[in-house]
């Protein structure tokens, strides 16, 4: 499916996804119509990541007041683009909504969707998971297939990810454990020793969960 991903908390987020006047300066049209044009097809999706943290503009309104009229499915086929001067069927588009906590949503909204609630992965699976997240990373850093490029041996990953799951909870162990492993990976590629350097980049990030206004980050040569 033809996709664009908005980042609600994006301050253009609004004008993004529904479209902008030809009367202000970067007028254009409606993300859904858009993306139709550049795939010649009306079946066409749109993520909007974040929603609950969006900000909300005084010209253009919300990102949550606009998408009302776009889920609205007797709305949504006639969509009336602010640039094209034009109604629109918008009605062939899917919509992926994701937010941290719906209960700052309106209730107009949530009446529009079907909520589906992801819960974090239990402490078991983090072993697997690490494992894909190394090849994340490795892909992410300019290293895969390289043969130069540093390993993780398996017993490292899994005491990482034992050592996370303890560590933290929920989303919060993802987040570490994704610390953990990127350090380690350095660790290895600088001939350190990738256990203990994940281990104190998991002892960092909670520190900083304890005291998220007192973060130091030091750059330079060195530890």
């Amino acid at each position: 499916l033809p996709q664009r991903m908005v980042v609600a908390a994006d301050g253009n987020g609004a004008t993004v996804i529904a479209g902008q006047a030809r009367g202000w300066r970067g007028g254009r049209p409606c993300l859904p119509l858009m993306l139709m044009a550049e795939t010649r097809t009306s079946t066409v999706g749109v993520v909007v990541d974040d929603l609950d943290r969006a900000s909300v503009g005084r010209e253009h309104g919300s990102v949550a007041e606009w998408l009302l009229s776009m889920l609205d499915p007797h709305q949504a086929r006639n969509y009336w683009c602010p640039y094209l001067q034009v109604g629109a069927d918008l009605s062939t588009v899917s919509w992926l909504v994701t937010v941290n906590d719906v209960s700052g949503l309106p209730g107009a909204l949530l009446d529009r969707v079907v909520v589906v609630e992801v819960e974090p992965p239990p402490a078991a699976m983090l072993p697997t998971i690490a494992q894909g997240m190394v090849a994340d990373l490795l892909a992410e850093l300019g290293w895969t297939g390289r043969a130069d490029a540093p390993a993780l041996a398996p017993e490292v990953t899994a005491q990482l990810a034992t050592a996370a799951a303890a560590a933290g909870d929920g989303a919060g162990s993802l987040r570490h454990l994704r610390r953990a492993l990127r350090a380690a990976l350095g660790a290895g590629a600088l001939g350190e020793d990738p256990l203990a350097v994940g281990l104190a980049a998991l002892e960092q990030a909670g520190q900083r969960d304890d005291r998220p206004y007192r973060t130091v980050t030091r750059i330079g040569y060195g530890r």
